[in-house]
């Protein structure tokens, strides 16, 4: 059995410092993925981190009744409680938006430091512009592009997860990274 399997099985049973380990342990995928699923208007509304605490309240409440105990179906699990706490938040911000008016937040991070402030404008910048040409395309395009890098599954496990053939997942990567690179190239050429 190994590590992970170990905590899986000693934080169903109750064990904090386990779920502590586990949680640690994917905070950056959870968080990744988190990103990659909201969208640009909904990130202008909500961070990123709001989203997580309640997705970890969600598992805190819900690891006993998890009843695999391999990582693979962890992160399954992990995968759905952030997609259902996603929509969830999204049904809030939409109830809010009709009777309340807009929520206004502050952006949830701030971008990776780099040795000079010029180098941290450019980096937030950059991934500014990333982001948005992210949320602009499909969202088949947003996901098989959010399985490589983000989760960086192989192709066939992207083909599994999609329920797609091997060929037509290669050639719905290929396509989705052509769109975002011509999706950076407009913009960069509108701001020059």
């Amino acid at each position: 059995m190994s590590e992970l399997e170990r905590d899986i099985e000693r934080a169903r049973a109750g064990d904090r410092s386990a779920l502590q380990s586990l949680l640690t342990r994917n905070h950056g995928r959870m968080r990744r993925y988190t990103g990659s699923l909201l969208g640009r208007q909904m990130k202008a509304r909500l961070s990123v981190s709001d989203v997580l605490q309640s997705c970890y309240v969600d598992i805190v409440r819900g690891i006993s009744s998890f009843r695999e105990s391999s990582g693979a179906a962890f992160e399954a699990w992990t995968r759905r409680v952030v997609e259902n706490g996603v929509r969830r938040k999204s049904r809030q911000l939409g109830a809010q938006k009709r009777g309340a008016g807009r929520v206004h937040e502050l952006p949830d991070e701030l971008p990776s430091p780099t040795p000079t402030p010029s180098g941290q404008v450019v980096t937030a910048e950059q991934l500014a512009r990333v982001e948005a040409a992210l949320a602009t395309l499909r969202e088949d395009h947003r996901e098989v592009l959010r399985l490589r890098l983000v989760d960086g599954l192989s192709h066939h496990d992207i083909a599994r997860r999609m329920d797609r053939p091997l060929n037509a997942t290669r050639m719905l990567l290929s396509r989705a990274r052509a769109e975002l690179s011509l999706r950076l190239e407009r913009d960069a050429a509108g701001r020059g």
